[in-house]
């Protein structure tokens, strides 16, 4: 009968050892497992019966006004009264010190945002990244936990989830809030913060957001601090957005850099252009002069010097010049560049011989009632003129930090001497004229 009677008590001391065991370790915080303090304390915990007694028991009468506060503050915030809520975490942020942290902030993120008091919750964020590398006021101190206020912070988590996606839905709280712009911009600032360092996305958000702020915001008090602490750093991860924001603030000191230094340009002129001075220059009852409609100009200069091909009607119907011709660049800025230039060019006269057995020089054959033939004749132009670009645009070369394109409206004008004596009797004369011709240009240099 005894060898029966220990048996039993050793089957109830496993029993209940294995069910202590399967308690996860923030019940068995929750226990007194002291069983001197449990002796000690019978009376005690037998009329209170909760498990914040159990507590004070064990951390001594040093925190006995912070548990009762946080019991307080936990009735305030399941009661959803503000003010009260307000009130007693002054309270306990004024009962810390080194040693003892009452209210850690991520129980107070928790509360505010559950409670959406968002003036509170920004003025809480701020504070908390300020003072990130105040490290002296946690080392070694203790913390309240394994209350009541503990386990409603527990289960809220559980429920909310710390996420990008969370705080992104939470962004239509602060949207439909009374607080102003400067508040909204830099509450959703600050609640991104926490994932700009461990997600791509999150990075760029958070950087788009405090370069809004820090632009919209001048005067704002925050303005120093996000702009040195979170923007700059922000900035600086990300090597893309730092390479284009030192190509725009770099790029006046390029353009300037590179004038007079030399580049490759297509100009194409829009009309024919208009000549003065040289006329009567072919018979108008045996040919009909046909112009080109391709005006361009192609040239390269370098340094100060340029060679260009042209290839550009004279402003006299029929009359095309083509050929080359050498330039110098005596003025060049932002906005202007002027480049006189001395050119020498075949001058071409196209059109239909409409006369009917008109025996064209060097053929053997006459011409039908019903036919027509293209004719041309050769000549020679000497100019000397000069190109205006009115650089209306300037851009770096796609991705490059020290080439440059530039978008101009173009003038070309000058005095040519066009001598086609050579071609009589369907063309003849020789004699100046003075010419111009407008178009647009692109530049790259």
């Amino acid at each position: 009968m005894k060898r029966l009677i220990i048996a039993f008590f050793f089957v109830l001391s496993v029993s209940a050892f294995a069910a202590n065991s399967a308690l996860s370790d923030f019940e068995r915080s929750l226990l007194n497992e002291n069983s001197a303090a449990t002796e000690d304390s019978s009376t005690a915990s037998d009329s209170s019966g909760s498990f914040e007694q159990s507590l004070m028991n064990v951390n001594g009468s040093e925190m006995e006004p912070i548990y009762k506060a946080r019991e307080d503050l936990l009735e305030a915030v399941r009661a959803k009264d503000t003010a009260a809520v307000s009130l007693k975490i002054a309270q306990l942020d004024g009962m810390q010190s080194y040693s003892i942290i009452p209210l850690h902030d991520t129980e107070k993120f928790c509360i505010y945002k559950d409670l959406k008091m968002l003036r509170a919750l920004l003025k809480m964020l701020v504070q908390h990244y300020k003072s990130s590398y105040d490290f002296n006021k946690i080392e070694n101190a203790r913390y309240a936990n394994n209350d009541g206020l503990m386990v409603y912070i527990k289960e809220y988590l559980d429920k909310h989830k710390m996420s990008p996606g969370e705080v992104e839905a939470f962004e239509s709280v602060i949207d439909r809030s009374h607080l102003t712009g400067a508040e909204k911009c830099e509450l959703k600032l600050l609640m991104h913060l926490q994932f700009a360092y461990r997600d791509e996305r999150e990075e760029g958000i958070t950087r788009n957001y405090a370069n809004e702020f820090v632009e919209r915001n001048t005067n704002h008090p925050d303005k120093p601090w996000i702009e040195k602490s979170v923007l700059a750093p922000l900035t600086r991860m990300d090597a893309t957005g730092m390479y284009f924001d030192a190509r725009t603030k770099n790029k006046e000191n390029v353009i300037q850099n590179k004038l007079y230094t030399g580049g490759f340009g297509i100009n194409l002129y829009i009309s024919s252009g208009v000549g003065f001075g040289f006329g009567d220059y072919y018979r108008e009852d045996l040919v009909k002069p046909e112009s080109y409609p391709l005006n361009a100009e192609l040239y390269l200069q370098i340094r100060r010097f340029s060679i260009s091909l042209e290839l550009i009607n004279t402003g006299h119907e029929g009359l095309m010049n083509l050929g080359f011709a050498v330039g110098f660049v005596a003025y060049d800025s932002r906005y202007f560049k002027i480049r006189p230039y001395l050119g020498l060019f075949g001058n071409i006269f196209n059109g239909d011989v409409k006369h009917v057995y008109y025996f064209p020089k060097d053929s053997d054959y006459g011409m039908w009632a019903d036919e027509s033939f293209e004719y041309q004749e050769m000549g020679t132009c000497i100019k000397v003129g000069a190109n205006f670009d009115f650089k209306f645009g300037t851009a770096y070369l796609f991705f490059s930090d020290s080439k440059l394109v530039s978008f101009s409206l173009v003038g070309n004008v000058g005095l040519s001497y066009l001598d086609l004596s050579d071609g009589k009797p369907l063309v003849r004369g020789s004699g100046l004229d003075a010419f111009a011709a407008v178009g647009l240009g692109i530049y790259f240099w």
